[in-house]
């Protein structure tokens, strides 16, 4: 009777973390979503827009270009990895004098039965 009790609870606990996990991934789906939606909006399109001066917002400059956004994002990569220590490209391997090493013997491995006196 135990054992079905364990196995019961094991599977509440399981199906309850996968709840959470899925309720917090769509969280953070619809979070990610409005975040992006927000920083896409062009402000000073929207005021000119309420005003009632579209043709004023559609001869408005776009703000920043992919081809910027990618300049950026080049620029910043650039930088980070100069940030990076250089290592040498020098091997610093040895070889040893001694070629017999205890670690790589097989002896100390096995058991030794007693011996009777």
């Amino acid at each position: 009777m135990e054992a079905n009790s364990a196995i019961g609870i094991c599977i509440g606990i399981t199906l309850f973390c996968l709840v959470i996990a899925i309720v917090t991934l769509i969280i953070i789906f619809f979070v990610f979503d409005k975040v992006s939606k927000m920083f896409n909006i062009d402000f000073k399109k929207r005021i000119l827009i309420k005003k009632g001066k579209i043709a004023e917002a559609e001869n408005l400059p776009q703000s920043t270009t992919v081809e910027i956004n990618a300049a950026i994002a080049m620029t910043l990569f650039l930088y980070t990895s100069e940030m990076h220590d250089i290592e040498s490209t020098k091997l610093t391997i040895n070889k040893v004098s001694k070629i017999y090493s205890p670690w790589s013997s097989k002896i100390y491995g096995l058991r030794q039965d007693p011996h009777k006196k």
